[in-house]
Formats: structure tokens, C-alpha cells, sequence
């Protein structure tokens, strides 16, 4: 039997090592770095992408933000200025 996937599968030291293909599988990397925001918090851009970039290793913390904004775990103002966790 195949074991199922996890989020640690493609973590090391707790950084996201690698970017899964399959949207499942981005789906718990999403899962985890989506972790890393607080609920009741407004972040600036900026702020996003410090979060992102000391949680994975690659530093394309922008992929990762647009994935984030585009499947809905972060929403945004239309500026850009302002996002919020949304899941």
C-alpha cells in the first residue's frame, strides 16, 4: 500500500525543498506555508513575502504568493497593498 503524501515530504528543516506538480501535493505545501499566517492579521507585501521566503528554500516566495492569492488561502486588495488569510 502507497503511503499518503504529506506536507513533510517536501519540507527540510522545516523550509519547503521542492514544488510538487500535482495540485494535491501543492496543496499541502499551500497547506503548510498558509500555516505560518495569522487569521485576525492584515500583512503588508512586504510581510508576505519575508514569511514566505524564511519558510522555503528556494527564494521565489513570489510563485508561491500568487499561489496562495490565486487559490484563495490569501486574499488581497485590489492595490496589492493588503492581504489577509482567508483560510
Amino acid at each position: 500500500m502507497r503511503k499518503m503524501a504529506t506536507a513533510q515530504d517536501f519540507l527540510k528543516n522545516g523550509r519547503v525543498n521542492s514544488y510538487p506538480k500535482k495540485r494535491e501535493k501543492l496543496d499541502l505545501v499551500l497547506g503548510y506555508l498558509i500555516s505560518k499566517f495569522d487569521r485576525a492579521r492584515v500583512y503588508s507585501e512586504r510581510e508576505i513575502n519575508e514569511i514566505l521566503d524564511n519558510h522555503i528554500i528556494y527564494r521565489d516566495y513570489v510563485f508561491f504568493r500568487r499561489e496562495l492569492v490565486d487559490r484563495g488561502y490569501l486574499v488581497r486588495t485590489r492595490d496589492g497593498k493588503q492581504y489577509r488569510r482567508n483560510k
